[in-house]
Formats: C-alpha cells, structure tokens, sequence
C-alpha cells in the first residue's frame, strides 16, 4: 500500500491504494504534482464540511513545476450544462513535505496527502489558519492547534475512471480518517458526468 501526503492551506489530501512512502521535500518531486500530472480531474465523491455540492469536480487549469490552478464544476444533469462554483479558480502553490498552500487574504489552506491508488483516488484533509499564518500559529502555540479554526474536514475525490467503483482502499482509509464524523456524498455518481466533458480542463501531460 503506497502512502502519500501532502498539505495545503488548511487542506490536506489523502490518496489511498498503493504503498506508504516518505514525503520528498521538493516541489518538483510533490506528491501533489504528481497526483494533477495523472488527471485533469477528480469528482468530489464526499465530504465532512457540511459545504456538499453534488456532481462537484476538481479540474486542472494549469500546471507548473510550482504549482497548480485548480476550478470547481459541478454538473448539473437536468440541464446538462456545467457550471463553475461561485469560489471560482484557485491557485495552490506545491511545498515541500508534499504540501499544497492557498494564501488567501485572511488566512491559508493546507492539503496534504497521504496515499495513493494509482492516482485512481485520493482523500484530502484541510487545515485552516487565521491571517496570523501556519508558521506562526505553530511557533506560538508549541505544536498546538489553536490556531486552527472551523475544525478540520475531509473529503474523497476519484477519477472519472472511478467514480462508479472507488477503490475499497481509498473507501476504507476515508472511513478510518472521518471516524464516525457525518459527512455528505453523491447519491448517484451516473449523473455526474465525465471529466471530459468539462469545459477548458488542461489535458493530461
């Protein structure tokens, strides 16, 4: 089983089947570079934030050895029509430790993650810090995480590949992470569309 992790913003992302393996600390070598570099987008198939749009997809704009721009879809399929979620495209930057960061303009996101199914699935988990920053908030605090606000959330996102059948070590690994805490999903992934379908998704290199 192959273990990737990598932190953002107040996000982190983990990808399960495969094998742990040691966080690289370079930007080039990011786990998350290397999870968008193998799709050009993933279905939010569920979540525990409490923010659930069904059919919602993660697509890549574009990508460079620093970093990505990711928009969010979702699709509606009484309409058939795509539409881009009011958040709009955002930039993440790679880090090292296999970290992705968003800066907004009163706080930062991470992602990180932590395993991976052949790129197929991935389960990510935010971590959110006020305009004080993560740096801060972890030398202030000692380790703590007080500075961490709204609680950490998770979420399951897989390839059109998959969407049908999520492989069970990303299911499994997804259930360990939440630990009983409610969270939302697609009823029917078969009205979420195709990847291929959304509009201007960067193609896979």
């Amino acid at each position: 089983m192959r273990c990737v992790v990598a932190t953002t913003v107040a996000v982190i992302i983990i990808l399960c089947p495969g094998s742990r393996s040691d966080a690289v600390n370079s930007a080039s070598a990011n786990t998350f570079r290397k999870f968008w570099n193998m799709n050009n987008a993933y279905l939010r198939w569920s979540a525990t934030d409490g923010m659930f749009t069904p059919c919602q997809w993660y697509a890549r704009d574009e990508m460079t050895d620093n970093g990505v721009k990711v928009t969010a879809w979702f699709f509606v399929d009484h309409t058939k029509a795509w539409r881009k979620s009011v958040f709009r495209q955002q930039q993440w930057i790679f880090g090292d430790d296999n970290k992705m960061r968003w800066r907004r303009s009163d706080g930062l996101t991470v992602k990180k993650l932590l395993l991976d199914d052949g790129k197929a699935c991935g389960v990510i988990e935010y971590e959110e810090y006020d305009s004080v920053g993560e740096e801060e908030c972890r030398e202030e605090s000692k380790g703590t995480e007080t500075c961490i606000y709204g609680g950490k959330r998770i979420e399951l996102l897989v390839n059109s590949d998959h969407k049908d059948n999520v492989p069970d070590e990303c299911t499994r690994f997804y259930e360990e992470r939440r630990n009983g805490t409610q969270d939302t999903r697609n009823r029917d992934v078969k009205i979420c569309g195709n990847s291929t379908e959304i509009p201007k998704a960067s193609p896979v290199h």
